[in-house]
């Protein structure tokens, strides 16, 4: 494979350097993404990044252009039950030049969050697009919300009760009420609360 040259001081490329990769993540999102990205690297929020369900890796590349950019690392978990799939997502991650920044991990996302343990200190940034049935949504949520620093950023992808009613439930009734988190940005099919607490 050949690496598509990146320039890191470009974050207007970032978004066409993954449309050859397959998977759902409108150019807002990416935007809305790119700009908490960046105001969690200008409020020095400690901690990587954390990305649950990755599939291809279209969006893990795009966050992990800026974790690169913010000399930051890139945590994705998934269980990539479909093996063909675990090929392609490294091979996209490798001919973006991500391999030393993206790090993925193998496995149910409450598994691995009982074997995390105190392995890695707090993350500044937690993408959860796993598992879109509203219980999965709310485990993703209950567990790994103990690990984003305070001013850190939890960022849903697909709130739309029309194709993910689960994800929308979830939020709606459990993400708005926790007082630890205040709602602070959305785009079409994204949501994203900072920790207060």
């Amino acid at each position: 494979y050949e690496t598509i040259d990146l320039s890191l001081d470009d974050e207007e490329n970032y978004y066409k350097l993954i449309s050859g990769i397959y998977g759902v993540f409108e150019e807002d999102t990416a935007q809305l993404m790119g700009t908490i990205l960046k105001e969690i690297e200008k409020n020095n929020i400690c901690g990587d990044y954390l990305e649950l369900g990755t599939m291809l890796g279209k969006s893990s590349c795009f966050i992990g252009f800026y974790a690169k950019k913010f000399n930051r690392k890139l945590y994705t978990i998934d269980d990539w039950r479909f093996e063909a799939l675990y090929p392609s997502f490294i091979l996209n991650r490798n001919m973006r030049g991500l391999e030393e920044v993206v790090e993925p991990i193998k496995g149910d996302t409450i598994d691995i969050y009982h074997r995390w343990g105190t392995h890695h200190s707090k993350f500044s940034f937690l993408f959860i697009d796993a598992g879109h049935e509203f219980g999965e949504v709310l485990k993703d949520y209950s567990f790994w919300k103990s690990k984003l620093s305070k001013g850190g950023c939890v960022f849903f992808h697909d709130y739309d009760k029309n194709s993910d009613p689960g994800v929308v439930k979830c939020i709606d009734e459990v993400v708005k009420k926790d007082p630890q988190f205040e709602e602070v940005a959305a785009s079409s099919r994204a949501i994203v609360f900072r920790r207060n607490v």
